[in-house]
């Protein structure tokens, strides 16, 4: 049996034979009608799914995906996040199990291009709808925590499974009445209220 690189989407680009690591060159030359280098082909495929344009995303993937396989894939990982995100949070599912398929392909057969599987990936992201706000959110966020921006804790964190909680005599009742308080709860919750009554009965709802 054949084998293959088969670790994490998010591992280092393993194509080096000799010792299963590769340093990523943006630099090198994927392509010369026009001379079209890693770094151009990543940004060309990143902007061509923003723009819904399928032939570009899918013309800069197959560039990429003789010498960078892994790399590719991780790609559109990032992108299902970055730019698809919470308009479609299929989309990174179907990219994941994409990758798999590649990956056991390529077990039984190295030689395996896996050409599909990219462009199914590819097309659903740029036909997808689209959402940055993973990616602002991460800026945002990402930035005030190393700037040491003060985090305005809310009070009902320090509930009875917190020493702050308990030091305050904070039991199951304010966990079950504050603390566990859902926002946007969905469907029916059948049986919140027959647990609380049981609670209540064996004293445990204090």
């Amino acid at each position: 049996m054949a084998k293959t690189n088969q670790g994490s989407l998010f591992e280092p680009v393993s194509a080096s034979k000799k010792k299963g690591t590769d340093k990523i060159n943006y630099k090198t030359l994927l392509y010369t009608n026009p001379n079209i280098d890693l770094g151009l082909a990543a940004s060309g495929l990143q902007k061509a799914i923003r723009a819904g344009d399928e032939i570009l995303a899918l013309q800069m993937a197959f560039i990429i995906l003789p010498r960078f396989p892994f790399y590719l894939w991780r790609r559109l990982a990032v992108i299902a996040s970055e730019d698809v995100g919470p308009a479609n949070p299929q989309a990174a599912i179907l990219v994941s199990a994409l990758y798999n398929s590649w990956v056991l392909s390529r077990a039984k057969n190295s030689e395996f291009t896996g050409r599909t599987l990219i462009a199914q990936a590819t097309l659903a992201l740029a036909r997808s709808g689209k959402n940055r706000e993973n990616d602002h959110i991460t800026w945002l966020v990402g930035n005030q925590i190393e700037q040491n921006e003060r985090i305005d804790l809310p009070d009902v964190i320090r509930d009875m499974h917190t020493a702050e909680g308990r030091r305050l005599g904070r039991g199951f009742k304010h966990f079950v009445d504050e603390a566990s308080r859902l926002t946007n709860p969905q469907g029916k919750d059948a049986y919140r209220d027959r647990c609380l009554a049981y609670l209540k009965k064996i004293g445990k709802y204090t």
